[in-house]
């Protein structure tokens, strides 16, 4: 989809430079970034070029890799100082740009790629990424769909911004199905679509993301919506009898709904 896969890291100094690219960025979780690292059926690490891990160079944290409940079957560096999790005396060590082991768990099933050993790719978030291609043109504009679904809307704007443009505005109804088409070709097609750049105002009434009212023009809702003032953020439907139309939603989802969250759209002037 971007042309590249997850970081295979062969020294010290591309370990330091990851982490150093991971603090400029403006969300840095706890667990950092996810690596191109998983462990196979006989329970060792390669990366995803099949090296094995054990041939070169580590940076685990203390007490790593763990495998926790016998689960944690890929890599992620630390992003902030976390604590030892064992109980210790005083101020545990950081664990900052170290490496740990997660859970595979429902992101990697997300991305279908489950079933696969030799080339698992997991993730935590977008930071920050530069794609080759993929972008769509239509019009005066060109679209990019990001297929990993993304809890949070102001997440997925801001990998739109990094990427040179913003999330969707749409304007007609051709363009709505042209979107609604784009999104059909994608490998992870979520219940809820993509997020589009849509959002509820401190008046209740929404709003593009350039300040245009919504009422102003072409609108797509499903039937019945937007029906919660709550919900101050907009998706565009990606399958079930809703596919293609509009709903008002929370900004930011549970964990719980990682599979059904929208994707990210991003478009931008030619």
């Amino acid at each position: 989809m971007l042309g590249g896969d997850l970081a295979i890291i062969k020294s010290a100094a591309e370990n330091n430079f990851i982490f150093s690219l991971l603090k400029k960025q403006k969300t840095i979780t706890v667990w950092g970034v996810w690596l191109g690292l998983v462990r196979k059926a006989d329970k060792k690490f390669y990366w995803i070029d099949d090296t094995p891990l054990a041939k070169g160079y580590r940076a685990w944290g203390s007490g790593e890799p763990n495998n926790a409940r016998g689960i944690e079957k890929c890599g992620n560096m630390y992003g902030l100082g976390l604590l030892n999790h064992l109980t210790v005396e005083g101020e545990a060590p950081k664990m900052e740009s170290l490496w740990s082991n997660l859970t595979w768990s429902i992101l990697s099933k997300a991305l279908d790629r489950s079933n696969s050993t030799s080339a698992a790719i997991c993730f935590l978030s977008i930071a920050s990424i530069c794609p080759q291609d993929g972008w769509v043109h239509y019009g005066n504009f060109s679209y990019l769909v990001i297929d990993i679904p993304t809890l949070k809307w102001s997440d997925a704007r801001r990998t739109c911004e990094i990427l040179g443009g913003d999330l969707a505005i749409v304007r007609s109804a051709a363009e709505n199905n042209f979107i609604f088409d784009l999104i059909k070709k994608q490998k992870t097609i979520t219940n809820w679509g993509v997020w589009l750049g849509l959002v509820r105002k401190a008046d209740t009434k929404f709003y593009w993301i350039d300040d245009t009212p919504m009422a102003n023009g072409y609108t797509a809702w499903l039937t019945g919506k937007p029906d919660s003032v709550s919900q101050k953020c907009a998706h565009m439907y990606g399958t079930g009898g809703g596919a293609g139309k509009w709903d008002d939603v929370y900004c930011e989802n549970s964990p719980s709904y990682f599979t059904s969250s929208p994707v990210i759209l991003c478009k931008k002037k030619k």
